[in-house]
């Protein structure tokens, strides 16, 4: 038997242990979970779309982006202890 269908059956075994009462939240849990993953993978695929952005940006140039940006963060952080 192959892993996966091992815990497909151990999946099975255990929504039979739920008591019918409870199975409505437990497929509003199930459908959620399903629901998250899906959006988990289009978040991931909006990111992936800015992959290579950099590749046309100069040495010179990408060094003082990140140089502007690490300063950005000190200012950032300092800000916030000052309360």
């Amino acid at each position: 038997m192959s892993p996966e269908k091992i815990i497909q059956n151990k999946i099975t075994e255990e929504i039979n242990l739920i008591p019918e009462e409870n199975r409505q939240e437990l497929y509003e849990l199930i459908r959620s979970f399903r629901t998250n993953l899906k959006q988990k993978k289009s978040d991931s695929d909006r990111i992936m779309e800015f992959a290579g952005s950099w590749l046309d940006i100069s040495d010179e140039d990408f060094n003082d982006f990140g140089e502007e940006i690490e300063q950005r963060r000190q200012v950032s952080a300092s800000r916030r202890f000052e309360f």
